[in-house]
């Protein structure tokens, strides 16, 4: 199928669509160039972890946890460059230390314990990996109830800090970020990072390229079609990553009002 546009519209075309592709593509090299500004603050009250007004998953999580003794503190946001928002219901345990947080957009549930040093633990019921390195381990125990991961979470807490690992407190909403950087910061977290944003470049670049083959191949490759399936691919790909489970909208003045911390806990 032959448009018949002039050759300097389908330059034209040619470099739009490169400029879009570099816009989608842009935020994940960041990440693996290790550009990964992460930013995080709290905000909120007890109040607005009442599980009334949520989906039947989250009432069922919030009342196991308050069930084993965990307090509602409010909420937690976190950015990580332009790639990943995320938005969590926060709670805290004083005695283990351990602060669990269920995700607003997928109810996942974890339990964190930050240490000082820029280390953390972590236990969760989603099917994952599990980490083990210097400044941070992650354990998966995948659909096991909150009083499940306590248990197995309190033990490993208990055998780290046997093994000299000073926990940071747990108690109050202001001491949450400093656990979330914590978890935040290691270098296996900005390896994980790294490797998941150069995955997501690879399936971008490799979706593109066969798509514009695609339409080149049917429709021919003489004038603007390649590059228009290009650009159906990039903007296929753009639209999912804003609907994804790590893609929250936060809310500008909640960030800023909640005084965003960077990496090495200074304002912002």
């Amino acid at each position: 199928m032959n448009l018949n546009l002039p050759e300097y519209a389908v330059y034209v075309i040619a470099a739009c669509v490169s400029a879009g592709v570099l816009w989608v593509c842009y935020p994940h090299l960041l990440l693996v160039l290790g550009i990964n500004r992460y930013r995080n603050g709290v905000f909120g009250v007890p109040e607005d972890l009442e599980p009334e007004d949520k989906n039947p998953h989250y009432q069922e999580l919030y009342d196991q946890l308050t069930q084993l003794g965990f307090e509602p503190l409010g909420l937690h946001w976190s950015t990580i460059g332009r790639t990943i928002s995320t938005q969590a219901y926060v709670f805290g345990l004083p005695e283990v230390p351990c602060m669990a947080e269920i995700y607003s957009r997928s109810d996942n549930l974890y339990l964190v314990t930050g240490f000082e040093g820029n280390a953390a633990f972590e236990t969760t019921s989603v099917p994952t990996n599990e980490v083990r390195s210097k400044d941070f381990c992650l354990t998966s125990l995948p659909h096991a109830s909150a009083q499940v991961l306590l248990a197995d979470h309190r033990n490993q807490v208990e055998e780290l800090v046997g093994q000299g690992w000073r926990p940071l407190p747990a108690s109050r909403l202001e001491e949450i970020p400093a656990i979330t950087r914590a978890a935040s910061s290691g270098s296996n977290h900005n390896s994980r990072l790294r490797g998941f944003a150069l995955g997501h470049l690879r399936t971008i670049l490799t979706s593109v390229a066969i798509a514009g083959v695609t339409f080149g191949w049917i429709f021919g490759f003489a004038g603007p079609w390649p590059w228009l399936g290009a650009a159906l691919a990039a903007a296929a790909f753009h639209s999912m990553s804003q609907s994804s489970s790590t893609r929250v909208r936060l809310d500008k003045n909640t960030i800023q009002s909640s005084q965003p911390q960077s990496a090495d806990g200074s304002s912002e």
